[in-house]
């Protein structure tokens, strides 16, 4: 249920403590003061994927309000996580998710329970030590008082979003191409602290799966209120996908491992140059990429299909229109795959073929991969 709370200095604060009865194709835009938050500590600690923030005078804001507190045991833990396990990205906004509010950043799960959607490089119970210490920051940095004078900002940037997507995302596809019959709740949230990233995240308990998208915002009006372009269509619906890519692709990495290391070693300039640092996330990508295509078949003109597979091959996916031809087999015998799960061993299978084609050239990359009959 979505519940309000008042937080200790008087803020109004969203808590999400358990899940309000949705229908199956609900999608709910809002802003995520969690999200902002936390994009905001990881600014401090110095996470360079969160200092790209252009909404002014708004960035000015975070830096005058909060730089005195950079050294807080809050942005220390951050620096440690960091260090360690690598914590940054899209791992910041799933622990945005994963929690009740901002304020007072209590577990909505269990983090060290089975089946926690948290991501791993919090290692699950170890990150209580940082929600102590954000306790102590949102009390000393006066976080409270800063989300209340900078709500508007993002409520603007929330409207301005819901009116962009309310006619032209089309929610339905996503169930019917992957067959989804949970309490899906599809949740789309501007991020004002960063620009550039966009993130899909998911957080399940025992009522409801809410997948989410958060999409960083790096132009304004000049009044400095976020601009919302309807170019950022494709990339909610890429990270749509990733809700369901990555939760059915995770249950295969063995299958996947020998395959997919031989297609990365073709690529890996191109992969770690967008941070995708190891084979299993360049075929997630891959495979979301492919489905953005099905998508904008299915939703957009012919030109649109085009722009993006040419946009794929050219950031390395030179296989991205045999995938999207394997995922069309997909789409035409639900018969034999009635669900997405069901049809990823032929994923496996393909990028078993991938491979040892890849085996017998010298180079592929920016060739042309056909192992898909139609």
């Amino acid at each position: 249920m979505l519940l309000r709370l008042l937080g200790k200095a008087g803020l109004p604060v969203l808590a999400y403590a358990c899940a309000v009865p949705a229908s199956a194709q609900t999608l709910l835009v809002r802003p995520d003061n969690r999200a902002e938050t936390l994009a905001i500590m990881f600014r401090l600690a110095g996470a360079v994927e969160y200092q790209r923030g252009r909404i002014q005078p708004y960035m000015h804001q975070i830096d005058s309000a909060f730089s005195p507190y950079a050294h807080e045991p809050a942005i220390e833990d951050i620096k440690r996580f960091r260090s360690l396990y690598g914590v940054g990205y899209d791992a910041v906004v799933s622990l945005a998710a994963h929690i009740t509010d901002p304020i007072n950043f209590q577990e909505r799960v269990p983090f060290d329970a089975p089946g926690c959607t948290l991501d791993p490089r919090w290692h699950g119970a170890a990150v209580r030590s940082l929600l102590t210490d954000a306790r102590r920051f949102a009390r000393d940095a006066h976080l409270a008082a800063f989300l209340r004078a900078e709500q508007p900002l993002y409520d603007s940037a929330a409207a301005r979003m819901r009116r962009m997507v309310e006619h032209s995302l089309n929610v339905a596809w996503f169930h019917r191409f992957y067959s989804d019959r949970s309490s899906s709740v599809f949740i789309l949230s501007p991020l004002v602290s960063d620009a550039d990233e966009l993130f899909g995240p998911t957080f399940r308990d025992a009522h409801i799966m809410e997948r989410h998208a958060y999409v960083g915002i790096g132009e304004q009006d000049r009044g400095g209120y976020p601009v919302i372009s309807p170019n950022y269509l494709p990339y909610i619906v890429h990270e749509f996908n990733h809700t369901f890519v990555n939760d059915v692709l995770d249950g295969h990495r063995d299958q996947f491992r020998p395959y997919a290391a031989q297609v990365f070693a073709r690529v890996e300039r191109q992969m770690r140059a967008q941070h995708y640092l190891d084979p299993q996330t360049m075929v997630d990508e891959s495979v979301v990429r492919a489905a953005v295509i099905r998508y904008l078949m299915a939703n957009a003109d012919a030109k649109a299909v085009n722009r993006e597979i040419a946009m794929q091959r050219k950031l390395g996916f030179f296989w991205i229109e045999d995938l999207t031809r394997l995922l069309g087999r997909y789409q035409t015998h639900r018969a034999k795959y009635p669900t997405f799960r069901s049809f990823a061993p032929e994923i496996v299978r393909y990028y078993k073929r991938l491979s040892v084609q890849l085996s017998h050239t010298s180079s592929s990359e920016g060739g042309t991969i056909n192992l898909i009959g139609f």
